[in-house]
């Protein structure tokens, strides 16, 4: 299967000094968030998450008007087939929650969405309409695998989910849907327990990687007990420190910003600062073990970053999503790795500024759709009301074909040799 990669010219564009990456629009926004017959909702909605493809998108929301006989006064977890165009609510084995949900995830084929209903973890499965419970008292986020057979979560210690689990802290674990079998994961390769909290883990589509946050001093040799970013290696059981080699690189800027996994397991991007408390975006390449930090532009200088949107990665790890602090709103940009370009997603209609904020987006494995939740009014034509958070969703415009771009990316860049290759001589992608 052909996948985007850093090629050599866009690593080079990303660190050298002075340049200053244009600014465009991702492409046209519609809104998800809708009531019966089109009708705008009554209530907030927010968390987005989409599934590998962009045609499924769930969501929280406290709006009673999406559906029929919603009666429970409380906020539910909302599922839109782009599909079949239809908006579905999860309910329980006996009818509506009587509590609110929060926190949905999705497996990367839309069958499966898994949420968090009174402290309890619940995954749904849509083909049989059934709702299982997983584990009570995990700390969100958490993460699907591509298939969700894994679930990749950080439990309280008083869950004691291993039989020695001795250590009174939280730790990430991976739970098995099949075998219904939880694994440790934040521990030290060989034997004992993390020293310190773990959490926020991400995982890749085939569940053998697994990046988290943790300020344990004992997982790695020589570890100062920062908040650093890992990854475990389930097959080879290896752990690996992630963040803290770029240039200058602090600590995290905010441990319970879940670190982004590439689909290969190879790109892990995450939130951090530089020893002047400068915070960036950066990217590990564990093959190359090569550090990055993207040439974000934005209203300034440096960069703004905000924690309320987190990153999130496209699975071949050329798109890179996440939330800059304006003069007064947020809004949701994307960076496009191979063209070292920062795109707004969460712009108004025309190409202008949102008039309300954009937070918690999440990109497709695709990279092809970007979902988000903002209170603006202006970023679609007519609907929103500027003061009801809504759920919306941003698709890219199709790149404009200019001569030397072989691959379609929209730029002509070494990321073009290889497709010119295949297009002359054949052979496998």
């Amino acid at each position: 299967m052909k996948r985007h990669v850093l090629t050599a010219l866009s690593v080079a564009t990303l660190l050298s000094a002075g340049l200053a990456p244009a600014r465009a629009a991702f492409g046209p926004i519609t809104q998800i968030s809708l009531g019966l017959a089109g009708a705008q909702p009554n209530s907030d909605s927010s968390s987005p998450v989409v599934n590998a493809d962009g045609s499924a998108i769930a969501f929280i929301s406290s709006a009673d008007n999406l559906v029929d006989n919603d009666n429970n006064s409380a906020a539910d977890v909302f599922i839109v087939d782009r599909r079949d165009g239809t908006t579905a609510r999860i309910v329980g084995p006996d009818g509506e929650f009587a509590v609110d949900s929060e926190a949905p995830t999705i497996s990367d084929d839309g069958r499966l969405v898994a949420f968090v209903n009174d402290g309890r973890l619940k995954v749904f499965n849509r083909d049989f309409g059934v709702v299982q419970d997983i584990v009570d008292l995990i700390n969100e986020p958490y993460a699907f695998s591509g298939n969700g057979r894994f679930l990749a979560i950080a439990a309280e210690d008083e869950q004691q989910l291993a039989a020695d689990d001795q250590n009174g802290v939280t730790d990430v674990y991976v739970y098995d849907r099949l075998t219904q079998h939880f694994e440790p994961v934040s521990r030290p390769v060989g034997d004992g327990e993390a020293d310190a909290r773990s959490v926020s883990p991400a995982i890749n589509p085939d569940g053998r990687y697994v990046a988290f946050v943790s300020s344990a001093t004992n997982l790695v040799a020589q570890d100062d007990g920062r908040d650093t970013v890992f990854v475990f290696d389930r097959i080879e059981r290896k752990m690996e420190a992630i963040s803290g080699f770029g240039a200058n690189e602090g600590s995290l800027l905010d441990a319970t910003i879940s670190p982004a996994i590439s689909s290969d397991g190879r790109f892990v991007t995450y939130l951090g600062q530089d020893s002047t408390g400068t915070a960036g975006v950066y990217v590990r390449d564990r093959t190359q073990q090569t550090t990055m930090k993207l040439g974000i532009s934005g209203p300034s200088s440096p960069p703004d970053i905000s924690t309320n949107s987190g990153v999130t990665m496209s699975g071949d790890a050329r798109r890179v999503v996440f939330g800059l602090l304006g003069d007064f709103f947020e809004d949701v940009y994307l960076f496009d790795l191979n063209s070292a370009t920062t795109i707004v997603v969460s712009a108004a209609v025309g190409g202008g500024a949102a008039d309300g904020d954009s937070v918690g987006a999440h990109i497709s494995s695709n990279g092809r759709a970007v979902v988000f939740a903002s209170d603006a009014a202006n970023v679609v034509s007519s609907g929103p009301d500027g003061f009801t958070m809504n759920v919306f969703l941003a698709t890219p415009t199709a790149p404009v074909c200019q001569p030397g771009d072989v691959n379609g990316d929209g730029v002509v860049d070494a990321a073009d040799i290889p497709a010119l290759i295949q297009l002359i001589f054949g052979g496998g992608a």
